[in-house]
């Protein structure tokens, strides 16, 4: 089967691809939608399921591709678009949303966030990624808060900055792949989300965590709130680590593809992805 997801859906998408990844049987396509067109990619793909934005679910592209396709099976994320007198014309209606926000005539499959396990798993620890707070700014949006944030904890901890997103701290070194990315949060004590959602990957390997999501079981909003998050997160260290992992659970992308799987009647693949989540648990 293949699968095209668009990466406009950022972490989520990628969440969704590192996890059907582990499916034999499935081919993952990701589509840079920004500079290639819809219906050459339908045209070249002829995918069984793309997994899109839903802005993308509001252009006469889409609508095209999807009369085309009559086959491929439509799945958007984010708050679906309401018809209105400018696009009522032009939105296809998905056959599923991942969104907080549902509609009534779209069914949906509720989503805040979870593990990327499928690309975590279980890694080693290493002595050269140790550090005492991580922090990767891959999903990083709000640049300004960010850098107030990292501004500080550079002067005041032993912190190590990795990520696609260059920051412009001497602590930042640089783009990594995601096995040296999983270490590094295997090496480190506290682990500092400034996305909102990367957090769940630390928590899957028992890490104390620091977020600006609320969901978070350390949260802040200002640097105040920072300090002394990071500051109980250090002194709590390893403690709570089993607790934290069990909190984490069943807060997975392996949770969310399993549903969407169940959705389409793929029990087979459903079936081959948790017996993998049994082999990746730490």
């Amino acid at each position: 089967m293949k699968v095209l997801i668009d990466i406009d859906c950022k972490r989520v998408g990628e969440g969704i691809a590192s996890s059907l990844f582990w499916i034999p049987e499935m081919e993952i396509i990701m589509w840079i939608s920004n500079t290639k067109p819809t219906m050459d990619m339908f045209d070249e793909t002829q995918p069984d399921f793309v997994i899109a934005d839903s802005a993308k679910f509001a252009t006469p592209e889409m609508k095209i591709a999807s009369s085309r396709y009559p086959h491929t099976k439509m799945i958007s994320i984010g708050r679906p678009m309401e018809p209105n007198s400018e696009v009522k014309h032009a939105i296809t209606e998905p056959h599923l949303s991942i969104s907080d926000h549902s509609l009534q005539r779209v069914p949906s499959i509720p989503f805040e966030g979870g593990a990327m396990i499928g690309d975590i798993g279980c890694p080693p620890f290493d002595k050269d990624l140790q550090t005492d707070l991580l922090c990767i700014t891959d999903y990083i949006s709000d640049e300004d808060n960010a850098n107030e944030a990292l501004s500080f904890l550079c002067e005041n901890y032993n912190i190590k900055i990795f990520g696609k997103k260059k920051v412009s701290f001497p602590h930042y070194l640089g783009q990594i792949d995601k096995n040296v990315q999983a270490q590094a949060i295997a090496s480190t004590l506290v682990y500092v989300d400034l996305d909102g959602s990367s957090w769940y990957d630390a928590a899957w390997l028992g890490k104390e965590c620091v977020s600006i999501s609320k969901g978070c079981f350390r949260s802040f909003s200002n640097i105040e709130e920072l300090k002394s998050a990071v500051d109980e997160a250090i002194e709590e260290g390893e403690k709570s680590s089993e607790k934290i992992k069990l909190l984490i659970k069943n807060k997975t992308y392996f949770e969310l593809v399993s549903d969407i799987l169940l959705f389409f009647n793929l029990i087979e693949q459903r079936n081959i992805l948790m017996e993998k989540k049994r082999e990746l648990t730490c």
